[in-house]
């Protein structure tokens, strides 16, 4: 039961997070967002439970990290999904009773409904019904600088800093663009880039720090049928020791078969590293690799990780694709 509650919440991605903390844009939608009469209290509404959706998310992340060390593990993460998902569901109904719009009511009846399963459900949590529930409530609940019924997210998309993904990549456009990077490189069919920009002072922002570098971009493998993704993080231009940059990858828990080998991308000297993690919740060894490269503006990093060894090992030539044709713009 912990390893596929923990991995179905995992799967869902820190862009995913992003977007279900009501006040993101969703980039994968093209319809523009709701109109709000000067009647509705959809505003007030979003508010409410933009935050309530934020906080189960980090609450979520927080208690998942300490079950581990529960005598009965399994019985302690059934009782966070049962609490953290009702207390979702509980807000969500609360604001759809008094919500003056009707089709505003049908999203939070349904984030509530999703909630309310997982939280019924915490051994095998639908959380991809969750995430599809939560991500319509982008059209009521736009992102920051943009107002309800004015505009849409484009296929660049823009960041707001206050924590937000947005960008995803149409047919045959560069990821480099898509997550404005110095560099692009080439994927593999239905891998989805969306850009990653999250304020310090955000609750969420520590899912996208490792030492120095920044998550910059999540690549979601999960429209070509895997789960997992292809995160690229971005460094300091002071750092040029690649073997640094790496190590907080290899440090968040138990490593072993670690392997560095120096590898050439775009004309430019870097490291690869393979290696397998301890993962404390599921109790097994997952394997993971590592690259890394300096582009002149700073160091870029590209990691992939995977809901097993199967799903890594499929993923791999993504991977590959990507450090063998990744080039500095």
């Amino acid at each position: 039961m912990i390893r596929n509650a923990y991995f179905s919440i995992a799967a869902l991605g820190v862009t995913a997070l992003l977007a279900g903390c009501a006040g993101s844009s969703s980039p994968t939608s093209s319809a523009p967002a709701a109109s709000v009469t000067p009647a509705s209290n959809t505003a007030e509404i979003c508010a409410s439970s933009g935050t309530a959706a934020r906080d189960v998310v980090v609450d979520l992340f927080a208690k998942m990290a300490e079950v581990a060390d529960e005598p009965d593990p399994e019985a302690a993460l059934a009782t966070v999904y049962t609490e953290t998902f009702g207390k979702l569901g509980t807000q969500m109904r609360t604001d759809a009773a008094r919500a003056t719009d009707p089709a505003f009511v049908a999203v939070l009846t349904g984030i509530a409904d999703a909630a309310a399963g997982v939280a019924a459900s915490p051994d095998n949590p639908d959380t991809a019904q969750f995430e599809a529930a939560i991500g319509k409530l982008d059209q009521f609940c736009p992102s920051a600088g943009e107002s309800a019924g004015t505009g849409s997210s484009t296929g660049t998309g823009s960041s707001t800093g206050t924590g937000s993904s947005t960008g995803t990549a149409d047919a045959g456009t560069p990821v480099g663009t898509v997550c404005d990077l110095p560099v692009t490189f080439d994927l593999v069919d239905d891998w989805n880039p969306k850009k990653v920009d999250v304020d310090d002072d955000n609750p969420l922002a520590e899912l996208t720090k490792k030492g120095t570098l920044r998550l910059a971009c999540e690549i979601d493998a999960k429209p070509a049928g895997h789960i997992g993704f292809l995160r690229v993080w971005t460094g300091p231009a002071k750092q040029v020791d690649l073997r640094a940059a790496l190590k907080p990858f290899l440090t968040e828990s138990k490593t072993r078969k670690v392997v560095y080998t120096p590898v050439t991308a775009g004309g430019l000297d870097g490291l690869d590293v393979s290696f397998e993690q301890y993962q404390n919740l599921t109790e097994e060894w997952l394997p993971h690799r590592a690259f890394a490269v300096n582009a002149g503006s700073g160091v870029i990093a590209l990691d992939l990780g995977g809901l097993d060894a199967a799903e890594h090992k499929a993923m791999l030539p993504a991977y590959e694709l990507a450090t063998k044709t990744l080039t500095v713009k």
